[in-house]
């Protein structure tokens, strides 16, 4: 039995695991890691648990330090996800308790103050955080997401049903027309015109351009990710980012101008982006969060349903309130931060 501190030299057995674990989340792919290693001041770090030249099991995490202390994190930014990684056949109880401790450990070496690992969606695996990692807090996460069927209303009831494809209707009286490419113009042009738009208009935090256009780079070429955009005749609208892995898609990040909000663009991206799932062979659309009541009531008219995730939080040479004032201040300091 061997532990290492993940590296890029482990990249090709890491993407041998990834390939062959039990549920490959595109959020812990090597493209993935690699792609935010990219991004921000944070360090990779985490821990692989090879036997014979075999990668059996893996952690990637990331260590975020601020002024008063720092945080080894598995998730640098939102829907990062992160989590322990078992190749398919290995006993899951063995996995978890060996690179579970194993992390530990490194957190105590790099000396420091907590560990958190944010636990993918779709995953029955929290009794076993509960018993290996003994974590001092566990934040539960809401997501939305429908299991597919067939045609992208499938699981709408029947009223609701008729009300999507009003504002289908709507939207195609309005001219709307939508674009699907991998085209790193069209996500250039996606985040100035409609992200960066969206998010000042309800004061939200933007994130960095360099953040998506590293995403971009590491997973277009793998076929993992595709840029929906919505047109008014020349004017972009709306769009989105829409992540795919083997089981499940994953709407990154989607938005529509202020101004366009009642066109039907919202329910016209949905329409193509869940057909697009159905057409990849993907079990799940995983609509991520609802930061308010009325988006949550949105996905509830296409079917959705409310699961939970949980984020782990091990304190290491801290308290919770010290935990807590580490969180916020890598906030104030690190622009880019916004988890």
């Amino acid at each position: 039995m061997v532990i290492r501190k993940i590296n890029k030299e482990l990249q090709h057995r890491y993407r041998d695991l990834h390939v062959n674990s039990l549920a490959p989340e595109i959020q812990n792919s090597w493209e993935w890691i690699d792609a935010l290693s990219q991004v921000g001041n944070h360090v990779l770090s985490g821990v692989t648990w090879e036997d014979q030249g075999v990668m059996l099991a893996a952690l990637p995490t990331f260590i975020k330090r601020s002024s008063v202390g720092s945080i080894m994190m598995s998730l640098p930014f939102p829907d990062a996800y992160g989590g322990v990684v078992v190749r398919e056949g290995v006993d899951i109880q063995s996995a978890y308790s060996i690179v579970l401790k194993a992390v530990v450990e490194q957190a105590e070496r790099e000396q420091v103050d907590a560990i958190e690992i944010g636990q993918p969606p779709f995953r029955e695996d929290s009794t076993l955080y509960l018993k290996y990692l003994e974590p001092d807090l566990v934040i539960p996460v809401s997501y939305d997401f429908i299991e597919l069927g067939t045609q992208p209303t499938e699981k709408a009831v029947s009223k609701k049903r008729n009300l999507i494809h009003r504002h289908l209707r709507k939207a195609k009286k309005e001219g709307l027309s939508i674009s699907i490419s991998n085209d790193s113009k069209s996500l250039t042009r996606l985040y100035h015109e409609v992200f960066y738009e969206r998010l000042t208009d309800i004061g939200g935090v933007v994130p960095p351009l360099a953040l998506y256009e590293s995403i971009f780079n590491k997973l277009e070429d793998r076929g993992a990710l595709q840029i929906f955009c919505v047109w008014r005749q020349e004017c972009l609208i709306g769009g989105c980012i829409v992540l795919f892995s083997t089981y499940n898609a994953n709407q990154y990040e989607r938005a529509v101008v202020t101004g366009a909000l009642q066109s039907g663009a919202c329910t016209l991206i949905d329409y193509q982006v869940i057909s697009g799932a159905i057409q990849a062979g993907c079990k799940y659309f995983n609509w991520a969060e609802s930061p308010t009541p009325g988006v949550r009531q949105y996905k509830k008219k296409w079917g959705a349903r409310e699961g939970t995730r949980h984020r782990f939080v091990k304190l290491c040479n801290s308290d919770i309130s010290k935990y807590q004032a580490i969180r916020k201040c890598i906030r104030d300091e690190v622009w880019h931060y916004f988890g």
